[in-house]
């Protein structure tokens, strides 16, 4: 009992935030990281009964008494305090200044700088796999949230999208509100009201990769963000002919409203050559041609024709007995750098051992 009371005297004493301000962050950490509120109870010790009657309000409520949270305040704290998810982390590592990167990077900030009249601006982007669009894209909104953050939290804002297939429209405002750091609860027009409330003082940008998975209804429902003050921008990003999406008579609005489209070609064979000396130094030729060499591959979304030139990507190549164009892959090349560092790696261990 002595124990028991001497636990309460010191719980008392701590500056705990409010219920509400507890569960509201315990709320943005399940949606973020896909912990259930039975996950979330394991960890704290509590049974998952206890803390879904926290987090509706309904703890005292519950068992007819004027019962203390301080204690569940304390322990969802604890652990909140100690796994706390990164925000706008994005990918880090080498970020070579290529072509593609240019052109991402230039229509990324048009659409978040500009807007017309009655709507904001949006770009679509059409590249193969591995032509680092994700990588690009995730790099510059990391940039730009370093930059909010040096203006303590009133600059620009940039949020990435990853959408699944056929992610319908209630789920994809929701994956926007996490993102945002709002609450996510509500009907789709409620979403959409809390978005562009969040963001009606500031220009924002909305990214949305692997968009060939769209909805047609989902594209629809985003629209208004674009259309309704603050006017969002837009950047979709995709593969497998995600200009398609928008080919489509009914999406007449959204093609009157994308300022461009873009088809990425892949590296150049001089960006290659660039990345290869700039992780290996004084590369030999002889390394530098193999690496290439391996790195072009077929787009099977655009076979050729008996005698036909390639005319989107510049190299073709032959799979099972048929022609393609083909393009210097970015992600293949990256990929067959770090594979040759291991092998020298290994080989190098094997020598000392």
């Amino acid at each position: 009992m002595a124990h028991a009371s001497e636990l309460k005297k010191q719980l008392a004493e701590m500056d705990l935030p409010e219920d509400q301000t507890v569960r509201a962050r315990a709320e943005m950490f399940m949606l973020r990281s896909g912990h259930t509120a039975h996950d979330l109870a394991n960890k704290i010790g509590y049974s998952h009964i206890s803390l879904r009657l926290f987090l509706s309000g309904k703890y005292n409520q519950h068992w007819k008494r004027d019962c203390n949270t301080l204690n569940i305040r304390a322990r969802l704290l604890d652990y909140l305090d100690s796994v706390e998810l990164p925000v706008n982390s994005g990918p880090r590592g080498t970020l070579y200044l290529t072509e593609s990167y240019a052109k991402v990077r230039k229509a990324f900030y048009r659409a978040l700088n500009h807007r017309a009249d009655n709507h904001g601006y949006a770009y679509c982007f059409d590249g193969a796999p591995g032509m680092q669009k994700s990588y690009i894209a995730e790099s510059l909104v990391r940039e730009l949230a370093e930059a909010d953050a040096a203006k303590n939290g009133h600059g620009r804002r940039a949020y990435y999208i990853y959408c699944g297939e056929n992610t319908p429209p209630m789920e994809m405002l929701k994956m926007l509100a996490v993102e945002m750091g709002i609450p996510a609860s509500g009907f789709i027009e409620q979403l959409i009201k809390k978005i562009q409330f969040e963001l009606a003082t500031r220009r924002a940008l909305i990214v949305i990769d692997e968009a060939h998975h769209l909805r047609k209804d989902t594209v629809e429902r985003i629209r208004q963000l674009l259309d309704r003050p603050p006017h969002i921008g837009f950047l979709f990003l995709g593969s497998h002919d995600v200009l398609r999406v928008f080919a489509d008579l009914k999406m007449e609005q959204w093609r009157r409203r994308t300022v461009d489209t873009v088809v990425l070609t892949g590296l150049t064979r001089d960006e290659a050559v660039a990345i290869i000396r700039g992780e290996f130094g004084d590369a030999s030729e002889k390394k530098i041609d193999g690496l290439i060499e391996r790195c072009i591959v077929p787009d099977p979304r655009r076979p050729l024709a008996k005698d036909e030139t390639p005319h989107t990507y510049p190299y073709e190549r032959v799979h099972q007995g048929r022609r393609y164009e083909a393009y210097l892959s970015a992600g293949a090349l990256f990929a067959a750098i770090n594979q040759y560092k291991l092998d020298k790696q290994d080989q190098e261990e094997a020598a000392h051992a």
